[in-house]
């Protein structure tokens, strides 16, 4: 099941990758394009980096005993996402 989620997950990012800019490009007025592209960019390399960010708040995968004890899976899917 998690592969096929995962071929799932990659199907769908790489139609939004490519399907997006084309849609933003056909519907936003050519005087907003240029800001609305860039930062359509810039939140998608920043959404990146705190994802990976906050995989690293998490203990190895190893170390179940930490990933009983530890309390940051609530950062990561509580407090962060209502922060935004």
């Amino acid at each position: 099941m998690i592969c096929i989620g995962r071929i799932f997950y990659g199907l769908s990012g790489g139609l939004f990758s490519s399907i997006f800019p084309k849609y933003m490009e056909e519907t936003i007025p050519l005087h907003h394009f240029e800001t609305v592209v860039a930062s359509y960019h810039a939140s998608q390399s920043v959404g990146n980096l705190l994802g990976t960010f906050e995989g690293y708040l998490m203990p190895d995968d190893k170390d179940t005993a930490a990933l009983k004890a530890t309390d940051n899976w609530r950062i990561i899917y509580i407090y962060f996402p209502i922060a935004l």
